[in-house]
């Protein structure tokens, strides 16, 4: 019978245990606590991780971002840019209500749907975020 040593067992263990956290099946809260699994999606701010859902909150900003690079998740915008965009959203909308009721004509309400998207795409672009983040955000103003 062949047996292993204890220093190729620790070996062998901590490669193993490298490799499932960099194969991104072990995620870190912050209280220390490992949930292992296969991370399906991030959405409203829950992680599912084998077909159970976790709060996002419950881990770390760092370990955050990685699951939202591990299933290509935007992040959230900014507060500051957040409250921009909802500016800008209102903006639309009500040219769009205006056209609506034959207050705008076409042109007019044309000429404002370009100006709201230059000034959203200026602020996404002038914003401090990921490239993934400001292409998921670039087309969705209203």
């Amino acid at each position: 019978m062949q047996c292993i040593s204890t220093r190729k067992a620790l070996q062998v263990f901590i490669v193993c245990a490298w490799s499932s956290v960099a194969a991104g099946g072990a995620f870190t809260n912050h209280v220390g606590h490992v949930v292992r699994g296969s991370l399906t999606s991030v959405t409203n701010g829950f992680a599912v991780i084998e077909g159970r859902r976790y709060p996002m909150s419950i881990f770390p900003a760092a370990e955050q971002a990685r699951m939202r690079r591990l299933v290509r998740a935007p992040s959230p915008l900014p507060l500051p840019l957040a409250a921009r965009r909802r500016s800008i959203r209102e903006r639309w909308l009500r040219n769009e209500a205006l056209l609506a009721a034959g207050a705008k004509s076409e042109e007019a309400a044309e000429s404002m749907r370009q100006r709201l998207r230059a000034a959203w795409r200026r602020m996404l672009r002038e914003a401090d975020i990921d490239p993934a983040t400001r292409d998921y955000w670039l087309p969705r103003i209203p």
